[in-house]
């Protein structure tokens, strides 16, 4: 996630906890095509051991705002983006050839491993939320 933008964040919803994770990673399981929700500690742990390949295929929004402890239960989507420069719109990224979701943007893969109720919006500075 954006640094600049996680105290922020916390701040806000610290009345709320439960309902919101920051940076969650999640896979659709390739055998069952379901999601996944990836628990904090073991990709930290996975990340120690410089397991990274342990992470192709997944995704980490940098908010989601879910059901009370059920990071499945997904109600929003969040992604802060920083243009350069500061004046242009906020977008998805493509994804670069040779990665698992290449051709499709950020966006569309979010919504399509996440099937939020709401489309994914990008959060930027000058534009608020946009989707």
């Amino acid at each position: 996630m954006k640094e600049p933008a996680l105290p922020c964040e916390e701040a806000r919803n610290d009345s709320s906890p439960g309902r919101f994770s920051l940076e969650p990673r999640y896979l659709r399981d390739a055998k069952t095509g379901r999601t996944r929700w990836l628990d904090p500690e073991e990709v930290a742990r996975w990340l120690t051991a410089g397991q990274f390949f342990l992470l192709t295929g997944t995704i980490a929004p940098d908010v989601v705002l879910h059901a009370l402890g059920n990071p499945l239960n997904i109600q929003a989507v969040y992604d802060f983006k920083f243009p350069c420069p500061v004046g242009n719109f906020p977008r998805w990224d493509p994804y670069p050839d040779g990665h698992p979701f290449a051709s499709k943007d950020q966006g569309e893969i979010y919504q399509q491993i996440l099937k939020s109720e709401r489309t994914p919006q990008l959060v930027s500075p000058n534009f608020g939320v946009t989707p």
